[in-house]
């Protein structure tokens, strides 16, 4: 966004100074020290991210996968459970917006729009039709292919990453048994933040 230097970053609001020092203080927001950072908390369908981790991680099923992102084990461990990691957001005294990636993803100017009216960012619309085009999978995917092997990871593996990023693809995979467990982990958070259980 012109002269604005945008981070991505995996956060979880807690309480500073830690007992004890480890990899999860680098996933861990101090809420006492955020300077001048303007954060936007991104939420998405945790029944769409169960997915986009099965394939990202290689994880053996789908209820393994539920199970992961719903009880905060294995490769989520530093950041925790989805519906733990949201709350800590939800009740953390951290100045935020919060959007979600479906409105992101469906109504992508408008959202922007918005975002950037309440960060005080004045932009013309060719701005964001800029910003919209190469934020897309296509151009990402482009520039991958390009200096993928000098990212983390290398190209590969972000080349993987970068799946299909669509709203309720979970639809296409679930089945009764992995929505019961994915309620009875997420549906109480889910509420709490608009999404509808039905979908």
């Amino acid at each position: 966004m012109g002269g604005h230097i945008v981070r991505q970053l995996h956060l979880k609001p807690a309480e500073f100074p830690p007992r004890r020092r480890t990899i999860i203080d680098a996933y861990t927001l101090n809420r006492n020290n955020v300077g001048n950072f303007k954060l936007i908390h991104i939420v998405r369908d945790p029944r769409d991210i169960t997915i986009s981790a099965r394939f990202f991680y290689d994880m053996g099923s789908i209820m393994d996968t539920v199970h992961m992102i719903g009880s905060g084990t294995d490769h989520v461990e530093v950041v925790g459970s989805w519906q733990d990691f949201v709350g800590a957001w939800l009740e953390s005294g951290v100045k935020h917006i919060r959007v979600s990636y479906e409105d992101l993803s469906i109504s992508t100017k408008d959202e922007l729009r918005t975002i950037s009216e309440r960060l005080g960012i004045k932009m013309d619309d060719s701005r964001f039709a800029d910003a919209i085009y190469r934020q897309s999978f296509e151009a990402k995917r482009a520039q991958i292919s390009i200096d993928g092997d000098d990212r983390p990871y290398g190209k590969k593996r972000q080349l993987e990453h970068m799946r299909k990023g669509i709203v309720g693809d979970w639809r296409n995979y679930y089945n009764t048994e992995h929505a019961r467990l994915a309620e009875r982990y997420f549906g109480d958070m889910m509420k709490k933040v608009g999404y509808s259980w039905d979908g």
